[in-house]
């Protein structure tokens, strides 16, 4: 109950109406005692309450008058009724009264608290003034269900001589689909059914209607009155509990009462409007008076208010525009500064990568590899800085790639190593004996969480050492799971503070900040990247003597070799060289995709712009273009949508693949929908530049091609027709022994060449020349059984009648193909045919 119920408990015993009180108070109610029913009625007059509970037998008046009194009362009409008395002969006159509830002494607190909160749902959803208008004027319509049908008759006859419109079912589930298609004021049903019971026709009805304004009413019956089955259907919602073996006077004196209440909204209305006179119609005036000044008012408030409104709203879209604009500041700031900052460091990887290949000694090798370690740690802190809206939008990612956790630590250790001897200090690192296996994981956020971590151990310990310990937590066949600890022996952290650590913008205090620096978003991106790989992090610190960071994380085991960096690009590139495009101003990025392109077999040509760009497409052919997305004159979006658009560039469908300094959300989705293919971001790494161009370079032109394609089996299977090339060899055996093999060797000889010549034709745009060819492959190959080849010829002699050479040259790669497809299955039919004359 709610502690806001005012209650009002009539009872001239001061004994029993204070523990009445006590045990209602403990229910957070509100109560109020009157001794008489003269008291009871000027309280009801003076205070608003929300029920009335009345003993019977009250000196002067008794409760059953007062009940009637309440009811004749238009104010107190409705209130719920509750009447107690120690005499059980005074049910039907206390219900008849008007009481909603009979209940007998000694008072059960627990029945009553339920049976008045049973009175309030229902109250609640009782009908607006006007909702039931007519409703009285009509019998009420009860549904009575009970399996024995010699007591259903009896109830049912019972009902129908009281006056009401009966309906009856033998069961909870037919009572149901009654209810479904028929609206009934009451149902009076058995609790123990066999099926659905009682108790579980009331929950299916209090839930069906639990928004319903007018909920019907419900009363079980049962054979076995006791408090548990009275707790369980007043809790399933219904409305009264009546034993079968009660006084016949006692069930209908409970059926009407809750009949009663149902109608109770509209009776009120009918006396309302008997009570019509002269002093309601003054009251109405006067009202509709106060109306009209109210309303007066209320527009001049609305005018007022609507004003002021229109001030404010005029002031949030200045204040949406200035956050709008401050957003886009933002955005293009992070984009420029990814840009400037990540084109050098473009070219400081990328030479110091190609460095790598030449002669050097040990010591220069050295410094080429701390050059580029250095490059590479700066690129974290600043990818850190370009990404903290991916921390703030939770939209960070893993790449989750094999690696060398040996290494990684090694690395970490010599990318700290100045700093460390720079303060005097020593870094001990201990690790299982062996950590030579490769690990699937995020190498990339791993160092960066080592070295965040690290760093600050270092910023903040002035003497003595640091140490890092990496063990094992847990292992099985497919993840170990380890733990890496970070401690130092420096200021520590005031216990006060260790709470915070991990919140962003969150130093141990100002002074920290004023001395040491930082911003304090390291630990928290820390926080967000181990618990976003499944691991968890904390601290443990004592002030003045050091701290103790630690992580786990889980890492999937590898059973792979690790591989040099030529094993890797080798099979990236071997067998697919082409003429490759740089669109790129910065001159010594131009030299460091030059010189990886080189590295894998491909010519390339550089230029500065998109108009060079385009002017190089016109004037030679190009297999792919490496695209930088911001350059003066014309960038990579507007070249590439003046590409894709073909009308001035003969390979409208040429691989573009974006090479760009920006990295921020949406820069990868900005240069796809522009048309490029795919997209890298610098600085570039030359195993992912070789995936990429990989993975759209098609393969080249060449005399021996089957040595470049592989074709798999299922299309090897299908590229002959058997049953067309057995017909062959039959009319072979019958003319010229030799004229298969000859038929199959010519094919084999010169499809190659035919090949090429229908590349070269459609390079110069002479399409009559590839009609020609395809027409003289479509006979060739039709005899030999090729169907698909033949088909695909047939639509190469279509081409002179389409506007540009983009689906010519589709078509002559798929023919490409099938030809190796078609050479395989001739040359396992000749293997085949030596071996029978063998």
């Amino acid at each position: 109950m709610s502690s806001e119920q005012k209650i009002l408990v009539v009872e001239d015993s001061e004994t029993q109406a204070l523990a009445l009180a006590y045990a209602l108070e403990n229910e957070g109610i509100q109560v109020t005692i009157a001794a008489d029913s003269d008291k009871a009625f000027q309280a009801l007059m003076d205070s608003r309450f929300d029920a009335v509970i009345i003993d019977y037998h009250l000196p002067g008046m008794r409760g059953d008058e007062l009940c009637r009194r309440i009811r004749q009362n238009i104010s107190t009409r409705s209130l719920p009724i509750v009447m107690l008395t120690a005499v059980n002969t005074s049910e039907v006159s206390s219900i008849d009264s008007g009481a909603d509830i009979y209940l007998s002494k000694p008072i059960d607190t627990e029945i009553l608290v339920m049976r008045l909160n049973a009175l309030y749902l229902k109250g609640e959803r009782l009908p607006k003034e006007g909702r039931l208008e007519g409703i009285a004027l009509r019998q009420a319509k009860i549904l009575a269900v009970d399996d024995s049908p010699t007591y259903l008759a009896y109830l049912v006859n019972l009902l129908t001589d009281e006056g009401y419109q009966v309906f009856q079912a033998g069961s909870g589930q037919e009572a149901l689909d009654l209810l479904k298609n028929e609206i009934f004021d009451g149902i009076v049903l058995d609790l123990v059914m066999p099926g659905m019971d009682g108790i579980e026709v009331c929950k299916w009805i209090t839930h069906y209607q639990s928004h319903a304004a007018d909920p019907i009413v419900m009363l079980l019956l049962t054979a076995n009155e006791n408090k548990d089955e009275m707790t369980r259907g007043l809790a399933a919602g219904a409305d009264d509990f009546v034993g079968k073996s009660s006084d016949l006077a006692v069930l209908k004196a409970r059926i009407r009462a809750l009949i009663r209440r149902k109608f109770l909204q509209d009776e009120n209305k009918r006396i309302t409007e008997e009570l019509k006179n002269k002093e309601l119609e003054t009251l109405r005036a006067r009202a509709k008076q106060e109306v009209a000044e109210a309303r007066a008012s209320l527009v001049e408030k609305l005018e007022l208010t609507a004003k002021e409104l229109r001030i404010s709203n005029d002031e949030l879209v200045k204040a949406r525009e200035v956050a709008f604009k401050a957003s886009d500041a933002k955005s293009q700031f992070l984009a420029n500064m990814s840009h400037e900052i990540r084109t050098p460091i473009n070219g400081v990887i990328g030479m110091t990568t190609l460095l790598e290949d030449t002669r050097l000694d040990t010591q220069q090798a050295d410094y080429v590899e701390n050059i580029k370690r250095s490059a590479e740690a700066l690129l974290t802190v600043i990818n850190d800085i370009l990404d903290f809206s991916k921390v703030e939008a939770g939209k960070l990612e893993l790449e989750i790639v094999e690696f060398d956790l040996d290494q990684l630590i090694m690395d970490v250790g010599k990318t700290l190593d100045f700093s460390i001897t720079k303060k005097g200090l020593r870094l001990i690192i201990s690790k299982p004996d062996s950590l030579t296996t490769l690990f699937g994981g995020d190498p990339g956020r791993l160092r960066q969480i080592l070295l965040n971590l690290l760093s600050n151990a270092i910023k903040f310990t002035m003497t003595g050492g640091i140490q890092l310990r990496i063990g094992i937590e847990e292992e099985n066949d497919l993840t170990t799971v380890f733990k890496f600890e970070v401690e130092d022996s420096g200021i520590g952290i005031p216990q006060s503070a260790i709470g915070r650590m991990f919140m962003p913008f969150s130093q141990a205090d100002a002074t920290t900040t004023r001395k040491f620096g930082g911003t304090g978003l390291g630990l928290s991106i820390c926080k967000r990247l181990v618990e976003l790989m499944h691991g968890q992090i904390n601290v443990s610190s004592i002030e003045g003597k050091g701290s103790v960071f630690w992580f786990t994380i889980p890492l999937q085991k590898s059973i792979s070799k690790r591989n040099t960096k030529s094993e890797v690009l080798a099979p990236l590139t071997r067998g697919l060289t082409g003429r490759i495009l740089v669109a790129e101003d910065n001159f010594i990025n131009q030299k460091v995709a030059l010189g990886m392109l080189e590295r894998m077999g491909h010519k390339a040509v550089a230029v500065a712009n998109g108009v060079e760009a385009l002017n190089s497409l016109r004037e030679m052919h190009f297999d792919l273009i490496l695209m930088d997305c911001q350059m003066p004159e014309m960038d990579g979006y507007e070249t590439t949508s003046i590409i894709r658009r073909g009308h001035t560039i003969n390979s409208p469908s040429i691989p573009i693949i974006a090479m760009t300094a920006n990295a921020i959300l949406g820069d990868k989705e900005r240069c796809l929908a522009s048309g490029m293919d795919d997209y890298i971001s610098k600085p570039v790494r030359i195993d992912k530049l070789a995936l990429a161009i990989g993975k759209w370079l098609k393969p080249p032109v060449l005399s021996d091609i089957s040595a470049k394609v592989r074709i798999d089996s299922a299309n090897e299977m299908t590229a002959l027709d058997d049953a067309k090339f057995h017909l062959l060899e039959k009319v072979g055996v019958g003319a010229s022994r030799g004229l298969v093999s000859e038929l199959v060797s010519n094919f084999i000889a010169t499809t190659p060449q035919a090949l090429n010549s229908m590349h070269d034709a459609i390079k110069a745009g002479k399409l009559q020349d590839l009609v020609s060819i395809a027409q003289a492959l479509k006979s060739s190959s039709a005899r030999l059984g090729a169907i698909k080849f033949s088909k695909i010829c047939a639509g190469l002699e279509n081409t002179h009648s389409l506007e540009n050479t983009a689906v010519a040259h589709d078509l002559l790669e798929e023919l490409k193909l099938h030809f190796i497809a078609v050479k395989n299955r001739l040359e396992q039919k000749a293997q085949k045919r030596e071996d029978v004359a063998s």
